[in-house]
């Protein structure tokens, strides 16, 4: 009980932290340094693809089917803000770059069907280094044990350090992304398993016309507890509309043997800046 009221605690925290930072920043918009005329901005659409350009907001609905005939789905609200100009060293970006998910999950097991709100996820990054055709972000990732049932959430407080490596080609039309992420609980219920997984994600996306991209990528996982490996190998089909909204759809197999899901199926609608 003291634990959960801890967790509690932190989290109200973290929201009067994230809610204090944007109002005295006014939700400005943090700037990378100028680019070369040479390296035109990074295109619509890809850009959504990009962990470096926030966007405005998305709405992404993520199916997944499980082993034993179980399967969940999740509703993703997600909203970035670019927040403190004026933070930053000679060479990096200028700005950090915040990220707030809210998840509503609808998870189906056996005979027990159970929805609602899963566990909240900010991400805070920031660019040390920025170049033409490459630069690096790094941060941590903050998973909040907010389900409304334990079948629904992790019921763990997880830190997530990341480091997420970007680099340009072809004027920007083409981007290779390598996301690295290492999640570990570090407080929540006691009855509930400790989490300690790696995820290495490279992914490749490529403009194909003036609206249309595709990303290929693999998410692998490495879990260090019970020592088994997965991944998830999904092709994503893009494509932009007008005013800076788009969508996209993304199909996903997993495989190895710690794989939590043989199918994925992805659809995101989102504005960008």
């Amino acid at each position: 009980m003291e634990l959960a009221r801890a967790t509690c605690v932190w989290t109200l925290l973290f929201l009067i932290l994230l809610v204090a930072t944007l109002a005295a920043s006014g939700f400005a918009q943090a700037t990378l340094p100028p680019q070369d005329e040479a390296s035109p901005p990074t295109p619509k659409g890809i850009e959504e693809e990009d962990p470096t350009k926030p966007v405005a907001f998305s709405i992404r609905d993520e199916y997944r089917n499980s082993k034993d005939g179980a399967w969940s789905n999740t509703a993703i609200f997600r909203i970035d803000r670019l927040v403190l100009k004026n933070f930053g060293i000679k060479g990096g970006g200028k700005g950090l770059i915040l990220r707030f998910d809210a998840p509503f999950n609808t998870v189906h097991r056996g005979a027990i069907t159970k929805n609602g709100l899963g566990d909240l996820y900010f991400q805070g990054l920031y660019i040390p280094r920025v170049g033409l055709k490459r630069l690096v972000a790094v941060g941590t990732g903050i998973v909040f044990p907010t389900a409304t049932s334990d079948i629904l959430g992790r019921g763990k407080l997880i830190l997530a350090p990341t480091i997420i490596p970007v680099w340009y080609f072809s004027h920007r039309e083409r981007l290779f992304v390598l996301r690295t992420q290492n999640y570990v609980s570090v407080a929540g219920k006691s009855g509930r398993p400790g989490v300690n997984y790696l995820l290495v994600a490279p992914t490749l996306v490529h403009k194909v016309s003036r609206r249309w991209w595709l990303s290929e990528d693999t998410e692998f996982k490495w879990d260090w507890h019970n020592k088994l490996a997965s991944a998830i190998t999904g092709l994503q089909i893009g494509r932009m509309i007008k005013r800076g909204f788009g969508f996209w759809v993304k199909p996903e197999v997993g495989w190895g043997r710690g794989r939590q899901s043989d199918f994925n199926l992805k659809f995101t609608a989102f504005r960008i800046r």
